[in-house]
């Protein structure tokens, strides 16, 4: 079983705040809508279908580590549901065999945003990735059971036009979350380059978004620290200024990346 983990206090707090909601993430998710269908007038935010038990039934199994895992599409556009998404990125919490709890609080903030029911299905969804994660017990490679995991959420994902998530914003939704306790390890990126491929999204723009995170996260640290200094903040405003400056085109260049 998985452990969780309090941090003592985070070395950083920067990767906590870089996310697409100092963009205004929802803003984010209803132009997605609006481009795969203007005629839905509500978002992932609206509502979210549960799974029905046939398909939980099914879902143990598919234990193969090559499945074709294809999302489906709607309107053309290839998208996940939030349920689908929600498993996803607690495999990716629970990877390096320890879940952090500034990694739950991200998650739990990320579920809350993409479910407005996430309260009562919360415990569901990691119910079933436990399940999964139950079987390294029998199996040496810990690694591949939660790579089957997130084929199989993939694979079985039942998005809806109220209940959908784009590849590209749950990959920043990832990263968002591998960062959160400021030790993405090697896990977590093998672990999110394989979705990456599983969800064909662009290996160029996975990079673009992943420098993009290191420089706000950059960016992030450098401005919480020269608010710290002993200098007057008129001597400090115009780096401040350049500094958030930086951190608003950037997030403006991932918006656009993202809502592509």
């Amino acid at each position: 079983m998985v452990k969780e983990k309090k941090l003592a206090g985070s070395k950083i707090d920067a990767a906590g705040d870089v996310d697409l909601y100092d963009v205004n993430k929802k803003k984010t998710i209803q132009k997605v809508a609006s481009n795969i269908d203007k005629g839905v007038k509500n978002t992932v935010f609206s509502a979210i279908g549960n799974i029905h038990d046939a398909t939980d039934a099914v879902r143990d199994l598919i234990d193969k580590d090559d499945l074709d895992a294809i999302p489906e599409e709607i309107d053309g556009t290839t998208v996940l549901s939030t349920t689908a998404a929600l498993r996803i990125i607690y495999y990716l919490m629970a990877v390096n065999g320890e879940i952090y709890h500034t990694e739950e609080e991200k998650y739990n903030l990320i579920g809350e945003e993409l479910d407005p029911y996430f309260k009562d299905n919360r415990e569901k969804i990691i119910k079933r990735c436990q399940t999964q994660m139950e079987k390294a017990k029998k199996q040496d490679d810990y690694y591949s059971v939660i790579k089957r995991g997130v084929t199989t959420a993939i694979s079985l994902s039942k998005p809806t036009k109220d209940s959908f998530i784009t590849p590209k914003l749950l990959i920043w939704d990832l990263l968002s979350v591998a960062y959160s306790d400021d030790q993405y390890d090697d896990a977590e990126k093998k672990l999110i380059r394989f979705i990456v491929k599983k969800l064909n999204v662009n290996e160029a723009e996975f990079l673009e978004m992943e420098s993009s995170f290191l420089t706000l996260i950059d960016i992030q640290r450098e401005s919480d620290w020269i608010k710290t200094t002993d200098r007057q903040y008129k001597e400090i405003e115009k780096v401040v200024n350049e500094l958030a400056d930086r951190k608003a085109v950037i997030l403006e260049s991932v918006h656009d990346l993202i809502t592509l």
